[in-house]
């Protein structure tokens, strides 16, 4: 027997045929399903910011014969949810254990960020923004737990200014990490435990190199924290010992971008301009 498709379904299997209005009336449907429910086509293009006409032709490209009959699918769709979330206590009286740590989890990690922000050393931050903006060059590494955080932020910096460096095992470190004929170059290392062994030898050759060394880290007296002109910490949840999550220090690398963008938005905004523009010319994103 043929299962019928959810309205999401429909939307994901026909959204690269709709048009630009259309699809923005979809994203309304899927990210607010009960207020697409109790509203009126009106109502909807209202808050979209398109015409009822827009809203009625979603429905046909989605196999509809109408905006009412679509609208009622929803509807269903929604009732019959609730129905089974609403089960009775006996049901329910034992807690499943993925539910629980999951709950666990993200309360923990809203509280570690919470606390990264009322400890956070503005004054630390700041300099860490503009020294990653104005340095000649910018090279930056983690290895290990802190590997993966440090690729995207190579990858953001590498959006906003020129003449930025990912240390990497692929391109072995050391063979690149001569200072640039006496510019100004700033070293930015993550290092999160377990502490890798690498980012430690990188940061002794920056400082023997007169480079300024930038570490977020865990905590200010970590093997690589000891040797940072200016460090940035943020605490982490371990989970085990092999086991770390990043999300704190993903919220904290994002809070640098971030700053960068507000404090140097003509240049940086420019920049990202130009490269969207590249990159759509050359068909490399989709949307």
């Amino acid at each position: 027997m043929k299962t019928e498709k959810k309205i999401e379904q429909l939307i994901a299997g026909k959204f690269r045929e709709l048009s630009p209005g259309q699809r923005r009336v979809a994203e309304y449907l899927t990210d607010s399903p009960i207020e697409f429910c109790m509203s009126t086509v009106a109502q909807i293009a209202k808050k979209v910011n398109l015409s009822e006409t827009t809203v009625i032709r979603l429905s046909y490209s989605l196999g509809f014969d109408s905006f009412s009959q679509m609208q009622r699918k929803l509807q269903k769709e929604f009732l019959e949810t609730s129905g089974k979330e609403n089960v009775s206590h006996e049901e329910t009286a034992q807690e499943d254990p993925v539910d629980t740590m999951l709950e666990k989890i993200v309360l923990r990690e809203t509280k570690i960020i919470q606390e990264m922000l009322k400890k956070m050393d503005k004054r630390a931050f700041h300099q860490a923004i503009d020294l990653l903006m104005t340095a000649d060059f910018v090279k930056i590494g983690g290895f290990l737990a802190s590997h993966s955080s440090a690729s995207w932020f190579y990858l953001k910096m590498s959006m906003m200014r020129d003449n930025v460096m990912l240390l990497s095992r692929e391109h072995h470190p050391f063979s690149s990490f001569i200072m640039e004929n006496g510019r100004e170059t700033v070293v930015f290392l993550v290092s999160m435990p377990s502490y890798a062994t690498e980012t430690l030898q990188i940061a002794q050759i920056a400082k023997e190199q007169g480079a300024t060394l930038i570490v977020l880290t865990d905590r200010r007296l970590s093997p690589v924290g000891r040797l940072a002109d200016i460090c940035l910490t943020t605490d982490i949840e371990v989970y085990s010992k092999g086991m770390i999550s990043i999300a704190s220090v993903m919220t904290y690398l994002n809070l640098i971008t971030a700053g960068i963008e507000v404090k140097y938005s003509e240049e940086v905004s420019q920049r990202l301009k130009n490269q969207m523009d590249f990159f759509s010319k050359l068909n490399l994103v989709i949307e």
